[in-house]
């Protein structure tokens, strides 16, 4: 059984209200009281290294190193066996080859020790016989109790405790603070181990095959400890999206942001990610929906994690909105980040008339009084002027976050550096100063910049991505709405279970149209005619014109085998269409079940948009949005999120559809069809918590918009049910 198959939730409420969304304790894993290490020698190695850690941190508590070959090990008594130990063990660090590991856990487990680390590779990463270890020590761990990280992986760090179960780089250069980092690779926990951005760590966790802990366990663990205020994890796969979305939940609830990397984007990162963790990567595209849903900020580089580390660790100050401003005195430099500002989205918005009328009285003549401010020079050493600068910037009700741009190291960093250090006593709002490359900086400025609350950033594009995803992730908190997750199914979900469960695996276009029409999704009048004369008089009825649509559970895509005929004027047309679409369809298909021929009005045509619900196999039921038509193709631009959702991810999809909003403004003028959309989603979200775990595929497509009349009407759907209808 795949990791997909084992994990996946059978409801969108499962991962709200799943039992394992609970953290574990796992403090004697990282706040252990006494360590012993298996396989320390004289001759170094993962073992000693260990050892040499605890000893470089200041461990205060016992360490037992255990060697049958030798009496001392690095000043330290060193003794044969765990059951040799006098006292209680809480954490057992084992440095031996995979083979010879199961005996050691054994012996662990009658002692009592409760928690583990295995640095060992050889595991489900490496073959098949690696596959059936792993297997064999996850039976062990629920049989035991025994909370084990690892295997392949290089242990954990707890900074502020000073304890470690750790094998690789001395982390005599880390400096001990509030954000916790998991790590899937050991390699990047070493890079951020020795990236001396003195960023202040509370916990390190490199969490390698994830075996018996995974992710949810050790971010559920970060949410709860006093000591952690941001969270930052590079992952290779989620081996548990139930408990990991739970808690990502909690920590946005709680204020405790989740920084993230996530591999797997690339065909190539997926399978060397599987390779590297015998973790499976799944969709990259269904994560980052679901990340910027439940505000996990994603990184595409360590640059990128790092300026997102410094921003949320050290700005304490809660942007009001997405208003930017901005103070730089490179007129040039400005230029190039309002370029980039706009590729990412940040607004740097103009000044109001008072704005400029304040800020012209502040430079000379012969600058702009504009946003962003560029004092040409004159004003560097000016630190009165300077700061007033920023209380107008402050002052802007539509400005809520402000950037100080400057090169550092360079002639006027220590000098604005210090006057930003003043303008942030004295205005309320957060601001931020960011160096315009990444390079070498100084100690004497960062220090200065934090103690005041001000991040200090590098590089372009990295800075505006960090700000733009801080004014984001508190715009999420500030307004997020309680989603449509339902205790119980909705009071139409029993009438659409029946449907399902009367109709065979792909259901025809009049009954996913009926089902449709029972959550509120308007559908045109509509007849199914077994025969012509019935056709011809079920138009007759409607008006012309009017669309013939051949039915038949064995052809989904119904147009493509000359199936659909439209825009039918008169009797005569539809007696023709009639004959010569049968005719075809059943040369393509002669073996088709046909059920009869749908006739419905021909809807007015207009914008077409795609709404859609797929079952992802990780995280199940994702919405879907996009342009429709011939655009699904064409443009290839949809959004996603992870069902139920909010009135507040429905107006996000939208946006992130920007074909959509072009379209909109240059076909529709001043027309809003915005509300309308948001309606649909919400409707199909609500569709998706009641019948979700029933559901493969519900493909809407088109759905035409009026935006005239701002209505919609779904012209066509199919919906694809689950292999096994009686999944729960």
């Amino acid at each position: 059984m795949s990791i997909q198959e084992k994990s996946s939730p059978s409801s969108a409420t499962e991962l709200v209200n799943h039992p394992n969304a609970q953290s574990r304790n796992l403090s004697p894993l990282l706040n252990p009281r006494s360590i012993a290490v298996v396989g320390a020698s004289a001759q170094g190695g993962r073992a000693t290294g260990a050892i040499r850690n605890l000893q470089v941190l200041g461990f205060s508590g016992d360490i037992y190193p255990i060697n049958p070959k030798y009496e001392e090990i690095l000043g330290l008594r060193c003794y044969p066996s765990l059951t040799a130990i006098p006292g209680e063990v809480d954490l057992v660090c084992i440095g031996i080859p995979s083979e010879k590991i199961q005996d050691v856990l054994e012996e662990a487990h009658r002692k009592g020790v409760p928690a583990a680390v295995i640095f060992a590779s050889g595991y489900a990463e490496a073959d098949e016989n690696g596959k059936v270890r792993q297997a064999e020590l996850e039976a062990f761990a629920q049989k035991s109790g025994m909370v084990i990280c690892g295997p392949n992986c290089l242990g954990v760090l707890n900074l502020n405790a000073k304890a470690c179960a750790y094998s690789s780089t001395p982390p005599d250069t880390v400096v001990a603070g509030d954000v916790a980092l998991l790590s899937q690779s050991g390699s990047i926990l070493v890079a951020m181990v020795r990236s001396m951005r003195g960023i202040g760590f509370s916990h390190m966790v490199s969490s390698g095959n994830e075996a018996v802990l995974d992710s949810a366990d050790y971010l559920g663990h970060f949410v709860d400890d006093p000591h952690t205020r941001v969270l930052s994890a590079y992952l290779e796969g989620i081996k548990n999206p139930t408990r990991f979305i739970a808690v990502a939940e909690r920590a946005l609830d709680v204020g405790k942001p989740i920084i993230a990397i996530k591999s797997g984007k690339s065909a190539g990162g997926s399978a060397a990610s599987a390779a590297h963790t015998g973790i499976l990567a799944g969709s990259f595209e269904v994560q980052s929906a679901i990340f910027r849903q439940k505000g996990i900020v994603q990184c595409g580089d360590l640059d990128e994690f790092c300026e997102a580390i410094e921003m949320f660790q050290v700005s304490r100050r809660i942007p009001q909105g997405h208003g930017v401003g901005m103070f730089g005195i490179s007129g040039g430099e400005n230029a190039l980040v309002m370029d980039h500002a706009a590729a990412v989205g940040l607004e740097i918005r103009p000044l109001t008339d008072n704005g400029r009328s304040k800020l012209a009285k502040l430079l000379p003549w012969y600058a702009r009084p504009e946003n962003p401010i560029d004092p040409t020079g004159s004003l560097i050493d000016d630190q009165e002027v300077f700061v007033k600068c920023i209380e107008v910037l402050a002052e802007e009700p539509h400005l809520h976050i402000i950037l100080v741009s400057q090169d550092s190291p360079a002639a006027f960093d220590l000098v604005i550096a210090k006057n930003t250090v003043a303008a942030a006593r004295r205005v309320g709002k957060p601001i931020v100063f960011f160096n315009n490359f990444s390079g070498p900086w100084k100690l004497e400025i960062v220090q200065m910049l934090r103690e005041a609350g001000v991040p200090y950033l590098q590089g372009i594009r990295e800075s505006l991505g960090a700000v733009k995803a801080y004014l984001d992730y508190h715009a999420l908190r500030g307004n997020r709405q309680q989603a449509l997750a339902q205790e119980a199914a909705g009071p139409v979900a029993a009438r659409a279970l029946k449907m399902l469960e009367n109709a065979g695996p792909v259901l025809t276009e009049d009954a996913s149209k009926s089902l449709l029409a029972l959550y509120g999704f308007p559908v045109p009048p509509e007849a199914l005619a077994t025969n012509l004369s019935e056709a011809v008089a079920m138009a007759d009825g409607m008006g012309y014109p009017v669309v013939l649509k051949v039915v038949s559970p064995d052809l989904p895509h119904k147009a493509a085998v000359g199936g659909v005929r439209l825009d039918l004027r008169g009797a005569q047309e539809l007696k023709a269409a009639y004959e010569d679409m049968l005719g075809q369809v059943s040369r393509n298909k002669p073996d088709a079940r046909i059920a009869g021929v749908l006739v419905q009005p021909m809807v007015k045509s207009g914008l077409e948009i795609i709404l859609g619900i797929k079952r992802d196999p990780q995280f199940g039921p994702i919405v879907m949005f996009g342009l429709g038509g011939i655009f699904v193709e064409a443009i290839r631009q949809v959004s996603l999120r992870m069902a139920p959702i909010s009135e507040g991810d429905a107006a996000e999809m939208i946006l992130e559809v920007p074909a959509f909003g072009r379209l909109i403004e240059l076909l529709y003028p001043g027309c809003e069809v915005t509300g309308v959309i948001v309606e649909l989603l919400m409707r199909l979200s609500t569709l998706a918590v009641d019948i979700g775990s029933r559901i493969d595929d519900i493909d809407i497509n088109p759905v035409i918009l009026n935006p005239a009349k701002n209505s919609a009407m779904v012209v066509d759907a199919l919906i694809v049910q689950r292999a096994d209808k009686h999944h729960i």
